[in-house]
């Protein structure tokens, strides 16, 4: 009886293991990437950075914490459609 429970615990250890191998792999981590901040900003500023005017600028905090800025015209869907307390979208990242 000991043998089959020792054999079944190490097939399910084993299943475990394989299961879980295919997580690890950075290819696929999603960072959760929440709008904290958006605003226009004044026109000399978009034209310092090189972006048509007008734009804005909007920042998050990635997982770690750690805040970004990004700037966009006004009129582009990146920043047209970026919300507070929800995820920047996959093509504006």
């Amino acid at each position: 009886m000991r043998n089959v429970l020792v054999r079944i615990f190490a097939l399910g250890t084993f299943i475990l293991v394989l299961s879980c191998s295919g997580t690890s792999g950075t290819g696929d981590v999603r960072w959760d990437l929440e709008v904290t901040g958006k605003l226009p900003i004044a026109d000399s500023l978009c034209d310092s950075k090189g972006i048509q005017a007008p734009c804005g600028e909007v920042w998050w905090l990635d997982s770690s914490q750690e805040k970004h800025y990004k700037t966009w015209p006004v009129a582009s869907i990146c920043y047209s459609g970026a919300r507070i307390g929800y995820d920047l979208s996959d093509a504006c990242r």
